[in-house]
């Protein structure tokens, strides 16, 4: 039997759970969650979804999930390798009287689930040890927009997008003198964080990339792909 979800009740639940995300419950109900999930939602244009599909890639307790559906997403996936996030999305759900599917899924387990209008992968690439299969993961996964939180170093310049076809043979020297990703230690083991020339040789052919600026824990980019897919 479900429980009543008054707000006492709620207060008690939400009292009772470890949180990783900051997230309104209700009006003076906020989970006490140390990351500052609050701060990326203007940059992230959640406010563009209403009407569109959207799938939230280690979505944690489900923030930019239900925060999508709020805002009128047609259709809402989050998918999380933890499973007791996953419970903790589906409650809040359920208090909060959102529609959305959550699943306990890893990133590389998504193809299954089909392509979105707009894919959220906040902060979960900087944790991965397949940068490059993870990236083309997402991108597979994405219809339009893709919004990526990760650790990534130099500058967006014009001068440096698809080196191979634009300075040929002198890419080689400058390829030799240059660092495309640097090797970072994570709290579960060894990952990429890539240059974004990396990410410009690997996904400028299909994708505009914005470069959002510095976000809560990363850099926040915003990558439109250029030819819609079904």
């Amino acid at each position: 039997m479900r429980p009543e979800w008054t707000d006492e009740a709620v207060r008690r639940w939400v009292d009772s759970q470890d949180w990783y995300q900051t997230i309104q419950v209700r009006p003076g109900i906020v989970t006490p969650g140390s990351s500052r999930s609050l701060e990326r939602l203007d940059a992230l244009e959640l406010d563009q979804v209403a009407g569109k599909t959207v799938l939230d890639v280690g979505c944690n307790s489900g923030f930019y999930a239900l925060e999508s559906k709020r805002r009128g997403a047609a259709r809402v996936v989050g998918v999380e390798p933890q499973l007791h996030r996953v419970e903790q999305a589906r409650t809040l759900a359920e208090i909060m009287g959102l529609e959305v599917d959550f699943h306990q899924l890893p990133l590389a387990g998504t193809g299954e689930l089909g392509r979105f209008d707009t894919v959220f992968c906040i902060a979960v690439l900087t944790e991965v040890a397949d940068l490059i299969g993870s990236l083309l993961t997402l991108t597979d996964l994405t219809a339009e927009t893709l919004y990526l939180e990760l650790s990534v170093f130099g500058r967006m310049r014009g001068d440096i997008k698809l080196p191979f076809r634009i300075f040929g043979e002198r890419t080689l020297d400058w390829l030799s003198r240059t660092s495309i990703a640097r090797l970072r230690k994570t709290k579960t083991g060894w990952s990429l964080a890539p240059s974004f020339s990396l990410l410009l040789e690997i996904l400028g052919e299909e994708f505009d990339i914005v470069d959002l600026g510095p976000s809560a824990r990363y850099r926040l980019l915003r990558l439109e792909r250029r030819h819609r897919l079904s």
